[in-house]
């Protein structure tokens, strides 16, 4: 893998059928790996920032591949999240505000419906419903 330390993990919630798990990296982004772990690639398509503290992947992992990354560095880049297993990123930062240390997420198991995610910070609260933009909410 690539500079810096482990950050995060995500593991799919369907392991045991998928072997999917993420690694969050301080400056080197994510990663993903291939052959059940002995190799692993950059996934970091769209990721403006490749310091990332904060990992959350969806409950229903296996139909949407849906999985959140939480950035660092007091930047306005926030939070991202990718639909497609992590192969490409978009920025998704309705509610928070700028220049905060992103530093936990979490999704909440009935995410398919009500498309809740909970951003710890630090230096400031952002957990409240709907805090990060997800799709289909503006």
């Amino acid at each position: 893998m690539g500079g810096g330390n482990i950050s995060a993990l995500a593991i799919s919630p369907n392991y045991t059928t998928d072997q999917t798990i993420f690694a969050g990296m301080s400056y080197s982004g994510v990663f993903k790996p291939t052959n059940s772990g002995s190799s692993w690639t950059q996934v970091n398509t769209g990721l403006a920032n490749l310091y990332v503290e904060a990992l959350a992947i969806s409950p229903n992992y296996a139909t949407d591949q849906t999985i959140f990354a939480g950035t660092s560095t007091f930047s306005p880049d926030g939070v991202f999240n990718s639909t497609d297993g992590g192969s490409s990123w978009t920025q998704v930062n309705t509610g928070l505000t700028y220049y905060l240390r992103l530093q936990a997420l979490a999704i909440l198991p009935n995410y398919a419906t009500d498309q809740t995610i909970f951003a710890g910070t630090w230096g400031a609260a952002s957990s409240s419903r709907r805090t990060v933009a997800t799709r289909g909410i503006s």
